[in-house]
Protein backbone atom coordinates (compact mmCIF):
# COMPACT_ATOMS: atom_id res chain seq x y z
CA UNK A 1 0.00 0.00 0.00
CA UNK A 2 1.00 3.69 -0.48
CA UNK A 3 0.54 4.86 2.69
CA UNK A 4 2.82 7.94 3.49
CA UNK A 5 5.10 8.37 6.51
CA UNK A 6 2.65 10.41 8.26
CA UNK A 7 -0.11 7.68 7.65
CA UNK A 8 -1.75 9.30 4.80
CA UNK A 9 -3.06 7.19 2.01
CA UNK A 10 -2.39 8.88 -1.77
CA UNK A 11 -5.72 9.62 -2.07
CA UNK A 12 -5.15 12.27 1.40
CA UNK A 13 -2.22 13.59 0.16
CA UNK A 14 -3.53 14.44 -3.68
CA UNK A 15 -6.48 16.52 -2.69
CA UNK A 16 -4.62 18.18 0.08
CA UNK A 17 -2.14 19.28 -2.49
CA UNK A 18 -5.08 19.82 -5.30
CA UNK A 19 -8.19 20.33 -3.51
CA UNK A 20 -9.82 21.02 -7.02
CA UNK A 21 -9.09 17.21 -8.23
CA UNK A 22 -12.22 14.83 -7.53
CA UNK A 23 -10.96 11.31 -7.88
CA UNK A 24 -6.76 10.44 -8.39
CA UNK A 25 -4.83 7.53 -7.62
CA UNK A 26 -0.46 6.64 -7.58
CA UNK A 27 2.12 4.74 -8.84
CA UNK A 28 5.34 4.36 -7.19
CA UNK A 29 8.47 2.56 -8.14
CA UNK A 30 11.92 2.25 -6.73
CA UNK A 31 14.91 1.23 -8.31
CA UNK A 32 18.39 0.56 -7.22
CA UNK A 33 21.74 -0.11 -8.87
CA UNK A 34 20.17 0.90 -12.40
CA UNK A 35 19.31 3.17 -14.55
CA UNK A 36 17.11 5.53 -13.13
CA UNK A 37 15.35 8.44 -15.45
CA UNK A 38 11.97 9.02 -15.90
CA UNK A 39 11.70 6.78 -19.26
CA UNK A 40 13.52 3.74 -17.14
CA UNK A 41 10.67 4.43 -14.49
CA UNK A 42 7.95 4.72 -17.28
CA UNK A 43 8.78 1.44 -18.53
CA UNK A 44 9.21 -0.65 -15.59
CA UNK A 45 6.04 0.85 -14.48
CA UNK A 46 3.92 -0.25 -17.74
CA UNK A 47 5.67 -3.67 -18.40
CA UNK A 48 4.23 -3.96 -14.13
CA UNK A 49 6.71 -7.04 -13.78
CA UNK A 50 6.58 -9.03 -10.94
CA UNK A 51 3.90 -6.84 -9.23
CA UNK A 52 0.45 -9.23 -9.36
CA UNK A 53 -2.25 -7.13 -11.69
CA UNK A 54 -1.63 -4.62 -14.17
CA UNK A 55 -2.22 -2.06 -11.78
CA UNK A 56 0.50 0.54 -12.43
CA UNK A 57 0.14 -0.09 -16.75
CA UNK A 58 -4.13 0.74 -16.05
CA UNK A 59 -2.96 4.40 -14.10
CA UNK A 60 -0.65 5.13 -16.95
CA UNK A 61 -3.26 4.48 -19.58
CA UNK A 62 -6.06 5.41 -17.95
CA UNK A 63 -7.98 7.79 -20.22
CA UNK A 64 -9.90 9.53 -17.14
CA UNK A 65 -7.30 11.14 -15.65
CA UNK A 66 -7.44 14.90 -16.74
CA UNK A 67 -4.03 15.64 -14.28
CA UNK A 68 -1.23 14.24 -13.64
CA UNK A 69 2.09 15.17 -11.04
CA UNK A 70 5.39 13.14 -11.27
CA UNK A 71 8.71 13.58 -8.87
CA UNK A 72 11.45 11.60 -8.83
CA UNK A 73 13.67 11.72 -5.66
CA UNK A 74 16.65 9.51 -3.52
CA UNK A 75 15.84 7.90 -0.65
CA UNK A 76 17.84 5.59 1.66
CA UNK A 77 19.89 5.13 -1.52
CA UNK A 78 17.36 4.32 -3.86
CA UNK A 79 16.02 6.67 -6.40
CA UNK A 80 12.24 6.63 -7.04
CA UNK A 81 9.15 7.95 -9.41
CA UNK A 82 5.60 8.47 -7.84
CA UNK A 83 3.25 9.77 -10.53
CA UNK A 84 0.04 11.08 -9.27
CA UNK A 85 -3.03 10.90 -11.31
CA UNK A 86 -6.42 12.69 -11.15
CA UNK A 87 -9.67 13.99 -12.30
CA UNK A 88 -10.48 17.72 -11.73
CA UNK A 89 -13.96 18.42 -10.16
CA UNK A 90 -16.73 19.36 -12.03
Amino acid sequence: MHTGSDGSSPWTRITQFSPAISFGNENIAGRGGMESNARAFIIQLLIDSGIPGYGHRYNILDPQWTHVGCVMTNFKSMDWCIQNFGVKKK
